[in-house]
C-alpha cells in the first residue's frame, strides 16, 4: 500500500491573500483575493516529507507574527488587519486541500473542511456496518426466521442509512 493520497487532494499549506505578496494586479487573476492561496504543497506523506510540512506551516506562522508586530500601515482602508492574523494562525497549518491553478498562475487551494473529513468518517463506519448486517442476513438461519416470522433477527433488523447517521457519533 503506497503512503501518499491515491486521488486529488493533498497535504498543504495555505494562506489568505495579503497585500505584501507581490502580486501584480495589471497580471494576477481577479478572483485572487477570494481563494487561499497554496505556500506548500506534498502529495508525499512520508515522516520526511511531512517535517517539510509542519516547517512550512511553522514558518508562515511567524512571519503573520512579524508582519502583525510590526504594524498595520500596509493594509488598504477598511480592511481587517485582526481578522486576518486571527484567521491566519488557524489556517496556516498542515491541512488536506485540493489545489488548482489561476489563469494568473496562482496556485489555490481549496480545504476539505473538518465537517467533511466527520462525515466521511462516519459514512465509512455505517458502510462497514452495513456489509456486516448484509452478510447476516444471508445466513441461512436468518433466512429461516424471516421465513417463519416476517421480521429479521433481532442482530441483522435494523440497517443503518443516512438518516440518522451523525446521531449515532
Amino acid at each position: 500500500m503506497s503512503n501518499s493520497f491515491p486521488h486529488r487532494f493533498n497535504m498543504v499549506v495555505a494562506s489568505l491573500h495579503h497585500p505584501t505578496y507581490g502580486f501584480d494586479p495589471a497580471e494576477s487573476s481577479p478572483g485572487v483575493r477570494g481563494h487561499f492561496l497554496c505556500i506548500h504543497k506534498s502529495t508525499n506523506t512520508m515522516p520526511k516529507e511531512r517535517k517539510l510540512v509542519h516547517q512550512m506551516s511553522r514558518i508562515l506562522r511567524t512571519q503573520m507574527r512579524i508582519l502583525n508586530e510590526t504594524g498595520s500601515d500596509i493594509w488598504p482602508e477598511g480592511v481587517g488587519a485582526r481578522n486576518f492574523y486571527s484567521a491566519m494562525d488557524r489556517l496556516a497549518r498542515p491541512q488536506i486541500g485540493e489545489t488548482m491553478i489561476l489563469p494568473g498562475d496562482e496556485m489555490v487551494v481549496i480545504l476539505k473542511t473538518v465537517w467533511i473529513r466527520l462525515l466521511q468518517r462516519t459514512w465509512k463506519k455505517i458502510c462497514a456496518n452495513r456489509s456486516e448486517i448484509l452478510r447476516k442476513r444471508s445466513d441461512p438461519r436468518s433466512i429461516q426466521e424471516r421465513e417463519r416470522s416476517g421480521a429479521w433477527p433481532i442482530d441483522c433488523r435494523d440497517l443503518p442509512g443516512l438518516r440518522g447517521m451523525m446521531g449515532r457519533c
